[in-house]
C-alpha cells in the first residue's frame, strides 16, 4: 500500500482542469478571459473606494477654498491701499492709515 496521504481508501488522483458540466468552463480557462462586464461586488467596491477618496479630499478642498478666499480679500485690500496712496500723491495730499 503506497500511501500519498492519510486516506486509506483508494481514490483516483484529483484532476485539475475545466469542469465538464459547468457552462463557464466549457472552453477552458480562455473563456473566463473573454468574459465582459462587472459583477455587482466589483461595482460596489469601486463605488465605495470613490466615496472614501471623495470624503478624504473634501476637507482638503475646504481648506484650499478658504485660503483662496483670504488671499483674494487680502489682494483687494492691498490694491485699494495702493490706489488710495496713488490718488493722494497725485493730488499732493498726505495720507496716513491708522486704526479706528
Amino acid at each position: 500500500m503506497a500511501g500519498h496521504g492519510t486516506c486509506l481508501a483508494p481514490f483516483p488522483p484529483v484532476r485539475y482542469g475545466p469542469h465538464p458540466r459547468r457552462a463557464d468552463h466549457v472552453d477552458g480557462p480562455r473563456s473566463l478571459a473573454l468574459r465582459r462586464g462587472f459583477t455587482v461586488l466589483e461595482l460596489m467596491v469601486a463605488v465605495s473606494l470613490v466615496a472614501v477618496m471623495a470624503a478624504m479630499s473634501l476637507s482638503a478642498y475646504d481648506e484650499i477654498t478658504s485660503r483662496a478666499d483670504f488671499s483674494s480679500v487680502l489682494a483687494n485690500l492691498v490694491t485699494s491701499v495702493r490706489l488710495t496712496r496713488s490718488e493722494a500723491a497725485g493730488r499732493g495730499v498726505a495720507t496716513a492709515f491708522a486704526r479706528p
